[in-house]
């Protein structure tokens, strides 16, 4: 829980920075699932452009009150979803258009997999 306490400052620049390489500020409204989602900035900030963005936030219970403490301060609301639990163990669904895992541990790669990305990530991914 210190862990992601304390690394919420440092990630605020590069969750603002996923957010626009995705084009998170269009409609139609996101699904997104944050796995390992620690203090929860990456998720906050595609929910934030995303306006009617619908965020699922994936982690240890006590780690959870971090990332819910920064929803409730980014004024998500009802939007901000928690899934307690392990993701080897969780069963988070599916259906979602945006999945990240920015902060996996040694079991997980990080990762971001978007189910239409925009223009700007198509041709990125293609250089």
């Amino acid at each position: 829980m210190e862990f992601a306490r304390a690394m919420a400052p440092m990630s605020a620049l590069p969750a603002e920075r996923l957010a626009q390489l995705l084009g998170a500020g269009g409609p139609p409204p996101w699904r997104v699932l944050d796995i390992a989602a620690g203090h929860g900035r990456y998720g906050i900030a595609l929910a934030r452009h995303n306006r009617g963005a619908d965020n699922h936030a994936l982690d240890l219970p006590n780690v959870l009150t971090v990332a819910a403490e920064h929803a409730r301060a980014a004024g998500l609301g009802e939007r901000f979803h928690l899934l307690p639990g392990s993701a080897f163990e969780v069963e988070f669904g599916s259906g979602y258009d945006v999945v990240i895992s920015p902060r996996a541990g040694a079991e997980l790669e990080p990762v971001c997999w978007v189910s239409s990305p925009p223009p700007a990530v198509r041709s990125t991914a293609s250089s």
